[in-house]
């Protein structure tokens, strides 16, 4: 059975949680003219499947160690192992940041990352946070399908966030990746 429950902050993990995840599509960004919503994604396949790796992020870290205030971490447990992991914090802009997810690959498709995210929700509302929001990569397809199956909207996007990284610096300046910025809104601010 499948037990979402916060995780006691400042203690190592009983098991690492895999973040490969195999991506064969490419995600293209339109910019539209108007309306609710200025951007939408489109998929496409590409060349080939790849296995893609992406690294906790620095607050996410600092949150598993229990030196992020205001933040929060969840283990999804199947039969007492941990399979999933989502970490969030209450920001300064209001929104409740979703710093990291991430779930077994053989436990993916079974609602273990809606079950995550569902309890990230909880947390929002208990801090009157206006919503979730996650900053994402457009070379992390999976990532964006699923905020989108997930009622998240893309609202924003930033060309130059990792641009200047050693691992996007090899790569020519249109190819490399660009930060995308989804917000899922509380129920009551939804209109």
């Amino acid at each position: 059975m499948l037990q979402v429950k916060p995780l006691p902050t400042g203690q190592s993990l009983p098991r690492a949680i895999d973040a490969r995840v195999l991506c064969g599509e490419t995600v293209t960004v339109r910019v539209g003219r108007g309306g609710l919503s200025l951007f939408s994604l489109s998929y496409a396949p590409a060349a080939s499947a790849q296995w893609r790796s992406f690294a906790m992020g620095e607050q996410a870290e600092l949150a598993l160690a229990g030196r992020l205030p205001n933040a929060a971490v969840y283990g999804a447990f199947q039969d007492g192992e941990l399979i999933g992991l989502a970490i969030c914090r209450a920001a300064e802009s209001g929104w409740c940041e979703l710093l990291d997810l991430r779930v077994d690959p053989a436990y993916r498709l079974e609602g273990v990352g809606r079950n995550l995210l569902d309890a990230c929700q909880r947390f929002a509302d208990q801090v009157g946070a206006s919503g979730l929001r996650c900053l994402t990569r457009d070379d992390h397809p999976v990532m964006c399908q699923f905020l989108e199956h997930c009622g998240f909207e893309l609202q924003g996007l930033d060309r130059m966030i990792w641009a200047m990284t050693p691992e996007e610096r090899v790569k020519p300046m249109m190819r490399r990746c660009c930060g995308l910025v989804f917000y899922r809104a509380r129920e009551r601010n939804r209109g």
